[in-house]
């Protein structure tokens, strides 16, 4: 952990100085923009690599933990002026290790004005801002307590259109999908289903838009458990207080509602999301939402990719951005005589973006379980991330 500590210092003081940083040739030799190769072919090589240290403070156990949280690589490219893509994305970390693997390709509808894109592979499921986002880009060290209702990648196909009217653009996904690479590769029971989400964005001015959507998705569960948990928006936390699950589920459907507004230097987001899981006997109703704001003392604020309806990259100046947040949030997953328990977490977020590669996060999380069957108090929650990404 010390070479880490020491290493990640060095980066911060030599981002202080006005010159070049001195893994900037070698980040340019990883990737070719160049379009005279034949068939158009650019290319890029990257990563992920963010390191994880907490203090959790509960009623019953205090303790520290650290540990790598995301190990990630990945390879991308195009062919024709970008119709033809594809990406290669593998995971050194956590249970799934195949991410991004798929093919796609993208065009244009001419009489309609509209933009199409088709990827099929392994691929997000469209529909949750935050789930859909990169875990590079999203405020706090972990997604809110709604993304107990998210889903991981999965093997199937989506289908993308996009139409751009004056300052606004509407978004249209679709998706159908089956088990991911890691499931079939672990033989866990099969599951299908499909999903759509539909956006409207506007662009007041530059730095200034607003983005609000919903989705819908069904899944079949073909008899089988279905189980949610949270672990109060931590990583290293080793005990998930809420947690629910219910046996013999037929179908399960989600509904989200999104909203994102970005002024400058603010910005302001908020998901509520509901599961309907539907078995033998009847149906259970669960839910979650959350509400974050954030404000830039340094820095532009935040992006936004309206061509893909997810959050993006941050480019600070030289001197960095510095960026302060809280969030809301609140799961119940307690319906009829299932307990799973209910909780609110409270969430102060700090991030210093040194330069594009490389962010520090701190994030401070008061969790309030309550109605569990297992623990009812609340735990504290100090953690914080160096991560470098390229």
């Amino acid at each position: 952990m010390k070479p880490l500590l020491i290493l990640l210092l060095g980066l911060s003081l030599y981002a202080e100085q006005d010159t070049p940083y001195f893994y900037e040739p070698y980040l340019s030799q990883l990737k070719n923009k160049d379009t005279n190769t034949s068939f158009d072919y650019k290319y890029k090589f990257g990563a992920q690599i963010s390191y994880d240290v907490a203090y959790v403070n509960a009623i019953d156990d205090s303790y520290f933990a650290a540990d790598w949280r995301r190990v990630r690589v990945y390879h991308k490219g195009s062919f024709f002026n970008e119709k033809l893509f594809y990406e290669l994305e593998y995971s050194f970390t956590g249970d799934d290790k195949y991410k991004d693997v798929f093919v796609g390709y993208k065009g244009k509808i001419e009489p309609l004005r509209t933009s199409y894109r088709i990827k099929y592979g392994n691929i997000k499921v469209p529909f949750s801002l935050e789930r859909y986002s990169s875990s590079k880009y999203t405020t706090f060290m972990e997604r809110a307590l709604t993304d107990a209702y998210g889903e991981g990648r999965k093997v199937g196909g989506e289908l993308l259109l996009s139409t751009k009217l004056d300052k606004s653009r509407i978004n249209l996904f679709t998706s159908v999908f089956s088990n991911s690479i890691d499931d079939r590769i672990n033989d866990e029971p099969p599951e299908s289903g499909y999903s759509s989400r539909l956006t409207y964005g506007y662009k007041f001015k530059k730095k200034h838009l607003l983005s609000i959507g919903t989705a819908y998705m069904y899944q079949d569960i073909n008899g089988e458990s279905v189980k949610f948990k949270q672990s109060s928006e931590s990583d290293s936390i080793l005990d998930k207080y809420v947690s629910v699950k219910v046996k013999n589920v037929k179908n399960v459907k989600k509904n989200n509602l999104e909203f994102l507004y970005i002024n400058n230097k603010f910005s302001l987001q908020s998901e509520y999301v509901t599961a309907t899981l539907k078995n033998l006997d009847e149906s259970y109703n669960f839910d979650a939402y959350y509400v974050q704001g954030s404000y830039f003392l340094i820095g532009l604020g935040r992006a936004y990719r309206f061509k893909d309806s997810t959050l993006a990259k941050i480019k600070p100046s030289r001197e960095g951005a510095l960026e302060f947040a809280f969030r809301y949030s609140s799961i119940d997953l307690n319906d009829k005589d299932e307990v799973g328990g209910m909780q609110s977490d409270y969430t102060f977020g700090i991030n210093w973006y040194v330069n594009k590669e490389l962010k520090f996060m701190l994030n401070y999380i008061i969790a309030e379980p309550t109605s569990t069957d297992n623990y009812d108090g609340t735990t504290q929650i100090l953690q914080a991330r160096a991560l470098f990404a390229f």
